[in-house]
């Protein structure tokens, strides 16, 4: 009878605890956080414009690309040239009908971001920019530097390995490691 009691016993303050646990986990929970873009903000004829920004380049990016000759896309494939290098072989190789349809579709795009940019409210332009305080404060930034950084101590680590190897190399030249077993090859 009393193993009994304390089974009940046992059992009665599990199911208490974990129905309590579920309850405070509930009241702990952050409400959904809207959307982090600045379309979260913005009106439904704001967000066509935008829509309509992104459909216009999508578009011209299309016609542009299929306005380039055989040669241009053999710059674009070459895998030898650095991303500056095709871009410059490219600029040089345009016709006068190319810039013009670049020349048109930045003037259109710019045209369109005044037109965006003349609807943003005050209110607007201020969220924004908080948002955009926000994301430099998660460490964007210092994410990059840290990545840099590494590069940096990479590269310093690779060249000093190089240098330690062409002290050998230049010691098993000259002799000079013969007496301590260094030079057998």
């Amino acid at each position: 009878m009393k193993n009994l009691k304390t089974l009940f016993l046992l059992v009665l303050l599990v199911t208490m605890g974990t129905t309590y646990a579920q309850e405070e986990t509930a009241t702990n929970e952050r409400p959904e956080r809207p959307e982090r873009s600045e379309v979260a903000i913005l009106t439904a004829e704001q967000k066509e414009m935008l829509e309509a920004q992104k459909e216009l380049i999508k578009a011209n990016k299309e016609a542009f690309k299929e306005s380039l000759s055989a040669e241009q896309l053999a710059i674009l494939e070459d895998t030898e040239l650095t991303a500056k290098d095709k871009r410059e072989a490219l600029r040089t190789s345009f016709t006068e009908t190319q810039q013009a349809t670049l020349t048109s579709n930045r003037d259109a795009i710019k045209a369109l971001k005044d037109e965006f940019k003349a609807t943003i409210t005050d209110e607007q332009r201020q969220q924004m920019k908080r948002r955009a305080k926000v994301g430099k404060r998660k460490g964007t930034n210092a994410d990059v530097k840290n990545i840099k950084d590494r590069k940096t101590r990479i590269q310093e680590i690779k060249a000093a390995k190089d240098r330690a190897k062409d002290r050998v190399k230049n010691n098993r030249k000259n002799g000079a490691g013969a007496g301590n077993g260094a030079a057998t090859e």
